[in-house]
């Protein structure tokens, strides 16, 4: 089989019994969404709030997540989970950006 293109294109496949395969590598590798979650996952209202008042807030509307209050840049793990939700804070622990499950 020969392979023509590039990892973030469409890649274009040929072999001895077939004329020529497209097939979109990025569909394959498709990350996963908050929106996949069971239950309430998103809560643009909190952004402004206090990050502690924000956490108790996404805890009892969605029992199936655990809510953490993270300072905004500190590095964190890239896998997905639909039972965490970070909030993200600045120094004066007010959220800065609309948690969502993962």
């Amino acid at each position: 089989m020969h392979v023509s293109g590039s990892i973030n294109s469409t890649l274009i496949l040929k072999d001895e019994h077939t004329k020529y395969i497209t097939h979109n590598y990025r569909n394959k590798r498709r990350r996963k969404m908050s929106s996949e979650c069971p239950g309430k996952n998103a809560w643009p209202e909190l952004v402004g709030t206090n990050g502690d008042y924000a956490a108790s807030v996404i805890e009892r509307e969605n029992r199936r997540v655990d809510a953490v209050v993270i300072l905004d840049g500190t590095p964190v793990t890239a896998d997905f989970r639909c039972d965490r939700v970070r909030v993200r804070v600045d120094n004066n622990r007010i959220v800065v950006k609309v948690p969502t499950a993962g």
